[in-house]
């Protein structure tokens, strides 16, 4: 069964619990959390708006992926459980049966970006060091380094 993919996605939901640093069995450092997207729909009915069931989103930032900077970190020092944020990048649907022999779907997005909602909060930014920052353009700018016009170009991750 083939999973769907889009590259490009952005949901926009709160924390279910606060950020965690995991290490996957292949030796990857990711920052990971769950999303709720909360929907409204109307109730003709009752002529009056009502929370529909959430959408959850298992999100990952490769902390390893310097191309991402201190995504990874910023997202662990910085967000919390509750706190709104806007996330982009690539989404996967993957099909699974839950223990009562129900088929589900497990929501994933690959982030390239974490935002915090400034709707209903403020927030103060902190940048990072010149040096950090100047290390993840570099590691982008060579990957760009070694394609020529009209080749196939270096492979992406």
């Amino acid at each position: 069964m083939s999973r769907p993919k889009i590259d490009d996605f952005k949901v926009t939901g709160n924390l279910v619990a606060d950020p965690k640093n995991v290490q996957t069995n292949a030796g990857r450092n990711l920052t990971v959390f769950q999303l709720a997207e909360n929907n409204r729909v109307y109730d003709r009915e009752a002529g009056q708006w009502k929370d529909a069931d959430p959408n959850f989103f298992d999100v990952a930032v490769d902390a390893d992926d310097k191309r991402l900077g201190h995504l990874a970190e910023n997202v662990g020092n910085s967000l919390h459980k509750g706190d709104l944020v806007s996330v982009e990048g690539a989404y996967t649907a993957t099909p699974y049966v839950n223990s009562d022999n129900d088929v589900r779907m497990n929501h994933r997005v690959w982030a390239n970006e974490v935002a915090p909602s400034l709707r209903f909060a403020t927030a103060e930014m902190t940048r990072n060091t010149p040096a950090a920052s100047a290390e993840a353009e570099t590691s982008q700018q060579m990957d760009w380094d070694v394609a020529t016009p009209g080749g196939q170009g270096p492979e992406m991750d």
